[in-house]
């Protein structure tokens, strides 16, 4: 009897274990950065700080250089958006390790977040992405600026996923 209360109290110490881990499975991930405002200095942001929470209206400025780097995921709060005005985005993610853009939500929904922005003030030649995964905002906006976007994937958005200036802009896929 002795032993087969051990086993018994084994089996409910892994159910409980179990569901206590699908439980924080299912919460959503704490932010280790929060990200609001003015960018205009250069900065990286490393995978190990995901996930990156972006929250309001973030603008890159006065030429800095932003760096993602693979494997990071970025959060983006309800009706936040990213502009590039004037500098360059390093987004160099691999086929084993994308970037991700994506929703705060827990249960993401087309148009939850703005735009990715890139303006005239664009760095072009600088600003290559890569193995990055874009979902559930309202599309990456080219405007007079010419980002380098290579297996870029833009899914579950609201609008259109991808809006060029052709007029302005020349970009390389």
């Amino acid at each position: 009897d002795a032993q087969e209360s051990r086993g018994l109290g084994d089996v409910y110490k892994r159910q409980v274990v179990g569901s206590l881990f699908w439980m924080t499975a299912m919460l959503p991930a704490q932010a280790s950065m929060r990200i609001s405002g003015s960018i205009s200095s250069n900065a990286s942001w490393p995978a190990a700080s995901s996930p990156v929470l972006l929250q309001g209206d973030v603008v890159l400025e006065s030429g800095a250089t932003l760096t993602l780097e693979p494997g990071l995921v970025i959060q983006m709060e309800p009706g936040a958006s990213f502009t590039v005005r004037d500098g360059a985005v390093r987004a160099m993610g691999t086929a084993q390790q994308p970037i991700t853009i994506t929703s705060s939500r827990p249960q993401p929904a087309p148009g939850d977040w703005g735009e990715w922005r890139f303006l005239a003030g664009t760095r072009s030649g600088a600003t290559q992405w890569a193995h990055v995964r874009i979902e559930y905002g309202s599309g990456l906006v080219v405007e007079g600026a010419s980002p380098g976007l290579d297996q870029v994937s833009i899914l579950h958005h609201k609008g259109p996923a991808l809006r060029v200036d052709l007029q302005l802009s020349l970009i390389h896929i």
